[in-house]
């Protein structure tokens, strides 16, 4: 009896009502949240942009990071009640902000809105031919790949070397430069189509490959190459060729 009485008298347990409205609102201050650290993100990552620009990519990592700091200030301005939000809350948004802020960054230092890459110059070929008897077919003409900065070639009765070499860049080259000795220029032009003369070389130039003709001379040559891209970055490559 005792037992039933006390079974009896226990209360039911009935859950607490849900506070729908209030449920909402908490949401709806989360997403106006998220909606602000990605764009002080966007404005972080200009800041990080224009620091690493003039030339401070230490101090523009840690100026954007510490530049999501502020949301603290700038929430309440806006209207959005980061004041109630607890630590669990804050290390959300630090998260989009992290991210954010990297993703908005690393677009801004890339192409097309920023060139912080240097050109390169690469995939020197020299071979040689006859003036007169004109440019061998595709294919003909045997060439030699630099060793290091240097190559010596036997031209045999050949009176004219020809050059190759490969410019590139991760948005355009604005020009190229042949300068022999250190003084006297030499015309270079683009290599174009699919009449690449060099012996065991495939059909098509690469991009960005450029010719430069220059007469045997007596002993050699020391050439320089530069390539010059749409930001005033430059590369150089140099050459020795020697004649045996």
């Amino acid at each position: 009896m005792a037992r039933r009485k006390r079974k009896e008298e226990e209360p039911a347990w009935t859950p607490p009502e849900f506070d729908e409205v209030g449920y909402m609102r908490q949401e709806i201050e989360a997403a106006r949240a998220s909606v602000l650290t990605v764009a002080w993100a966007a404005v972080g990552a200009v800041l990080s942009f224009a620091l690493f620009a003039s030339g401070q990519p230490i101090t523009a990592f840690f100026a954007g990071l510490l530049f999501s700091v502020l949301l603290y200030w700038v929430g309440p301005v806006l209207r959005v009640r980061t004041r109630e939000f607890k630590r669990r809350d804050w290390a959300g948004q630090g998260s989009i902000y992290f991210f954010s802020w990297l993703a908005f960054w690393i677009l801004l230092i890339n192409a097309p809105f920023g060139d912080f890459t240097s050109p390169s110059v690469n995939g020197l070929v020299v071979g040689s031919y006859s003036l007169a008897a004109g440019l061998p077919n595709p294919g003909g003409m045997a060439c030699s790949v630099p060793v290091g900065s240097a190559i010596s070639i036997d031209t045999g009765a050949n009176d004219t070397l020809y050059v190759l070499f490969r410019a590139t860049d991760n948005v355009a080259i604005a020009g190229v430069a042949v300068v022999e000795g250190g003084s006297a220029n030499v015309p270079a032009t683009l290599a174009t189509g699919d009449a690449n003369l060099c012996r065991g070389a495939s059909g098509t130039y690469g991009p960005g490959t450029y010719l430069a003709t220059l007469p045997v001379p007596g002993a050699g040559y020391t050439l320089t190459f530069t390539a010059t891209d749409t930001a005033g970055r430059t590369a150089t490559a140099r050459l020795t060729i020697t004649i045996p």
